[in-house]
């Protein structure tokens, strides 16, 4: 779908904010003062504090590399795996549990740590922090309980999200809590209209599922969970901040060497108890820093860190409620799915993830120490802004979006038929078929069957295939909206439910009932409802088709050396996290 903008015009218009960037941001790097740099680190960065630093990294690496394998053999013996089938597209099954190995590694690296200090500095390990500190294991121990629950139960997602709400209501009441905010100079006090709580509730419960929701390949949650670990461990660092920048690096740590299990072809998942995990903590230390610091960095800093995150789960929401399905649905429309789309290998589209999540971070540690929002801003908009123009993330939900405006009369440009005519749109989500032939075969009907709405959903993820569509007659002044009848039916194939025709009409039929009109409806759809669902079919035969070709290829490629033919190198693994 075109969006107006060309990917040659977008790269041409990214390297002239990056050139415009560097201007600004070089001169003040050149011009910041030397002594003032020394004298800080000098305060912040005590021989006693880099080496308890370097312990708590190091020994959580060591740890993780010691711990996951245990952790993997157990797992696997109790039969804690995660199997193939459904929207997962890995081909065996999947060790789970990872959120144990890499949460008992943070511990015990945060336990040697606070030993290492209290042997060797002056100063005390937890200070004033230690009521939160203790709280904020007892509330991960709680989430990696609820996390592993669900890895092994699979609950219902509002039993999972009442544990997470009852959870961070526990941290809110121990001091976890955001009370104001600033943004561009603009102090907001949350205490004035009574929202500090809810909003630092918000802002746990986003933030264990930020990392939740990113978590659909081999070694995403991780590598974006360890790159958002250093961002807060060096702004904490910078900040003076010691027990916070322990725990940042602790589980940076353990993220890292956790990693040589869980990078493509992954032997171990972290499941949502690690992915869960993983936020809190990190939302908590954000909440933490927050209160330590100015209140600019309450808002501009973390907002940051985490645009990859937020920006991942705001278009999935987008995504899901513009096409008229629930908000809790999975899809595989995620940043990683569609660069898996784009024939990208998952190592591929892990690394590119991470570096465009690390930029934003970056630029919050540049915010951070020189004070300055629009550093902070102008990353965050120009990385978002070269997604979307580039067609890499965020152009189907942009293109929803529009189109609703123009449902709405909201769009850039209209005329004078704009009121008269129907109102007309489709956006292709995913794949490659023509449905839009299908698509024109209903809206050839509506004037027929007098309708006033038609709306077709296509979603069979097991083929990356999306489509959406939407048709709205003129309107009407004198239409009685008491007059006006609603049918939503359900494509099926097989058992599964791949796509949904939602009709409205009105019952102005003199001869004939509503009851008639809707079974006149059902009558000249049922046809191409069938031919949905036989083109579903053939999509997917052909996919399974291929994948048996591929695994009879690797198998004889497997016996060949026996045979004195060498080994043919094989395809990188597509395995997926449970999520």
């Amino acid at each position: 779908m075109d969006l107006g903008i060309s990917t040659q015009l977008a790269h041409h218009l990214l390297f002239t904010a990056i050139s415009i960037g560097l201007c600004v941001i070089l001169p003040q790097v050149l011009n910041y003062e030397l002594q003032h740099v020394i004298a800080f680190l000098d305060l912040n960065f005590s021989e006693f504090r880099v080496a308890t630093y370097l312990v708590a990294c190091v020994a959580s690496v060591v740890l993780a590399l010691v711990i996951t394998p245990v952790v993997k053999k157990i797992a696997i013996k109790l039969e804690f795996v995660d199997r193939p089938g459904g929207r997962k597209i890995q081909a065996n099954p999947v060790s789970l549990g990872g959120g144990i190995a890499v949460f008992l590694a943070t511990l015990f690296a945060i336990v040697i740590a606070f030993i290492f200090s209290d042997l060797t500095a002056k100063s005390t390990f937890f200070g004033d922090d230690a009521r939160m500190l203790i709280g904020l294991l007892v509330g991960s121990a709680a989430t990696l309980a609820l996390g592993l629950y669900d890895d092994a139960k699979n609950m219902r997602g509002r039993y999972k999200l009442l544990g997470q709400l009852a959870i961070a209501s526990f941290l809110v009441y121990l001091g976890f809590q955001i009370e104001r905010f600033s943004i561009f100079g603009w102090n907001i006090e949350l205490a004035d209209y009574r929202l500090v709580i809810p909003f630092s509730i918000f802002w746990l419960v986003g933030a264990t599922n930020a990392i939740n929701l990113l978590d659909g390949i081999d070694g995403l949650a991780s590598s974006l969970g360890m790159v958002l670990c250093l961002t807060f461990a060096s702004i904490n660092g910078f900040g003076g901040h010691y027990p916070e920048t322990i725990v940042m690096l602790a589980l940076a740590g353990a993220l890292f060497g956790f990693l040589k299990f869980n990078f493509a072809p992954a032997s171990i998942y972290l499941g949502d108890a690690g992915s869960m995990v993983i936020g809190l903590i990190i939302g908590s230390i954000a909440v933490m820093t927050h209160n330590k610091s100015t209140a600019f960095v309450a808002m501009a800093i973390p907002m940051a860190v985490w645009s990859i995150p937020i920006l991942d789960s705001t278009a999935a929401i987008l995504r899901r409620y513009l096409t008229g399905r629930s908000i809790f649905a999975p899809d595989r429309g995620h940043m990683h799915h569609s660069l898996l789309t784009r024939g990208w290998s998952v190592r591929q589209a892990t690394t590119f993830i991470s570096l465009v999540c690390a930029t934003t971070c970056i630029s919050a540690v540049l915010g951070f120490m020189w004070k300055s929002e629009w550093i902070v801003l102008v990353t965050v908009i120009a990385v978002i802004a070269f997604l979307i123009s580039t067609k890499t993330f965020g152009h189907i939900e942009f293109a929803l979006l529009r189109e609703r405006f123009r449902q709405h009369g909201l769009a850039f440009r209209s005329d004078e038929t704009s009121h008269t005519m129907p109102k007309h749109g489709t956006v292709r989500l995913q794949g490659n078929h023509e449905w839009e032939r299908l698509w024109d075969a209903l809206v050839d009907n509506t004037t027929d069957l007098d309708l006033t709405r038609l709306q077709m959903t296509i979603h069979i993820p097991a083929v990356h295939e999306a489509f959406y569509a939407n048709w709205k007659a003129p309107k009407d002044p004198q239409l009685d909206p008491d007059s006006v009848w609603k049918l939503s039916h359900p494509i099926l194939l097989g058992d599964d439910i791949v796509g949904k025709l939602e009709f409205a009409g009105t019952a102005t039929y003199t001869e004939s009932s509503s009851v008639d009109h809707i079974q006149q409806v059902l009558n000249t759809v049922a046809p191409i409802e069938e031919e949905i669902s036989r083109i579903g079919k053939a999509l997917v035969d052909a996919k399974k088709g291929a994948a048996a070709e591929k695994s009879s290829i690797d198998s004889n490629r497997k016996i060949a050396p026996e045979n004195g033919s060498p080994t043919a190198p094989t395809p990188e693994a597509t395995a997926s996290s449970p999520n």
